[in-house]
């Protein structure tokens, strides 16, 4: 009688159990005509299109949503200083400013948060630029500001985020 493995753990038969399904899975598949296999090809290719074209639903849904629920109260404010924010920008060189998180959507934000893009520059005209303009947003808001570059959006989970939410202030 041939001797069987027993299993070390229950990670071992796990492994295993999760192998024969899997095994399991694809005699079935090998065993269907040609047809019954396109079929099942087409099948999976229509659940992932499905899904794709729901998940740019939901996300445009998610942008349309941000859009319409921006705080009035902070819209006006921005609103009230867009002509100052436009010029400091362009005498500034700042090829875009862009506002997101919390100051968008709750009536008292603690803190604003905005997005720029500052362009190529040298390192102490880009470090002289950004905190000109941290500080200029924060005299002009009465609140801190959270000052995010391009470069600070590694985290994708942040990047899509900010891109979902974000509401153009400047473009140059």
């Amino acid at each position: 009688m041939p001797e069987t493995h027993k299993p070390d753990s229950d990670t071992d038969s796990v492994k295993q159990a999760w192998r024969e399904h899997n095994l399991g899975h694809f005699r079935y598949f090998r065993s269907l005509n040609l047809r019954t296999k396109l079929e099942s090809i087409q099948g999976m290719a229509d659940v992932v299109r499905r899904f794709q074209e729901l998940r740019a639903k939901r996300n445009s849904q998610n942008a349309t949503k941000c859009e319409t629920t921006m705080n009035n109260g902070i819209q006006n404010e921005i609103y009230s200083h867009r002509t100052e924010i436009a010029e400091f920008c362009k005498r500034h060189g700042v090829r875009r400013l862009e506002v997101f998180g919390s100051s968008l959507h709750t009536e008292s934000p603690h803190d604003m948060d905005f997005l720029v893009d500052l362009g190529e520059r040298s390192a102490s005209d880009y470090a002289a630029t950004y905190f000109t303009l941290l500080e200029y947003l924060q005299d002009l808001f009465k609140r801190p500001v959270d000052l995010v570059t391009p470069a600070g959006l590694e985290n994708p989970y942040f990047r899509q985020r900010v891109e979902q939410e974000k509401a153009l202030l400047y473009a140059a």
